[in-house]
């Protein structure tokens, strides 16, 4: 052979093991100087689930890199459960490198993975209001919308469940309102269910009717009237009839009425007696059964009142 060409052949496996000791080296130092940028925390990936089965297991794991990484975000971790049946196994966690990655390492390697028998079952949504209306108001009505909830998962949990809750907070509610509120699944002692399963819907809405409390009580009619009987005649009784009327409405008005007064009833150059049929006055938020009375005026002649 050429010594020449033999130095040549020589010299590029020498240059050859150089660029395989530095390319070592590099990866060993990118590795070494930037673990804590390199070790990335990433979702765990369940792939190939077998139908029919809910999948419990830890929901990240960390993956160190070696190389220039320059999107973390690419980097995957999964497992793969193809052909694994109900049980509890340690399945090796596989990893698709991001761009950039030389070298990728999961942490940890495995994972204890559960395959339990999955159900559905749907359950009635109900509310229970936490915190009633302020005081002074009333819950008149109140329902939930959708009143079912489909829960899917691992079935010794969904077993213990016997109902679906929407806790509501009324404390600041004084009118016809819309509440979102999160589901819960409860047992039947009203405990919190918790386990690996889902609800869908997560979130339901609470529609709640709030309005100022309602009192109902009877109350004496006060007659109002102005004016004097014609000359020569006065007037000698004034009466309501009913003399007690039923008046409903807001308990903070309805409880501090003393009495309900008539509409003005006029008597000027009156010289006989009348009935007339009046309205009563009512306050603001009350209502009054009957709203309107007969008031039966008594008009004699002057100093003639008394004789019989």
């Amino acid at each position: 052979m050429n010594p020449q060409l033999k130095r040549k052949k020589t010299g590029l496996k020498i240059i050859s093991v150089i660029m395989s000791v530095l390319l070592w080296a590099y990866v060993v130092n990118q590795g070494s100087a930037a673990t804590g940028q390199n070790l990335v925390q990433v979702s765990l990936d369940y792939r190939n689930v077998p139908a029919g089965l809910a999948v419990k297991g830890p929901d990240q794991v960390n993956v160190k890199l070696w190389g220039i990484i320059e999107k973390k975000a690419a980097v995957k971790a999964y497992v793969d459960l193809a052909g694994y049946e109900a049980g509890s196994f340690d399945v090796p966690v596989q990893v698709e490198p991001g761009s950039g990655a030389i070298l990728t390492s999961a942490q940890p390697r495995v994972v204890q993975v559960t395959l339990a028998g999955q159900q559905e079952r749907v359950f009635t949504v109900v509310h229970q209001v936490v915190n009633n209306p302020p005081q002074g108001y009333e819950l008149l009505d109140i329902s939930v919308t959708p009143d079912k909830c489909l829960v899917r998962g691992e079935q010794a949990f969904i077993s213990k469940i016997d109902h679906i809750v929407g806790e509501v907070d009324l404390s600041q509610t004084t009118d016809i309102a819309a509440h979102t509120v999160n589901l819960e699944a409860r047992d039947a002692t009203g405990k919190l269910v918790s386990g690996n399963f889902e609800l869908l819907p997560r979130q339901a809405t609470v529609h709640a009717v709030v309005a100022p409390k309602q009192s109902a009580r009877e109350v004496p009619v006060t007659v109002i009237s102005n004016g004097f009987a014609a000359p020569g005649f006065q007037v000698t009784n004034v009466s309501a009839q009913p003399a007690l009327v039923k008046v409903m409405g807001n308990s903070g008005i309805v409880e501090n009425m003393g009495d309900i007064k008539t509409e003005l009833l006029d008597l000027t150059g009156k010289d006989q007696s009348f009935q007339q049929e009046v309205s009563l006055q009512t306050p603001q938020g009350v209502k009054a059964f009957p709203a309107r009375v007969i008031v039966n005026v008594t008009i004699g002649e002057a100093g003639h009142a008394n004789e019989s």
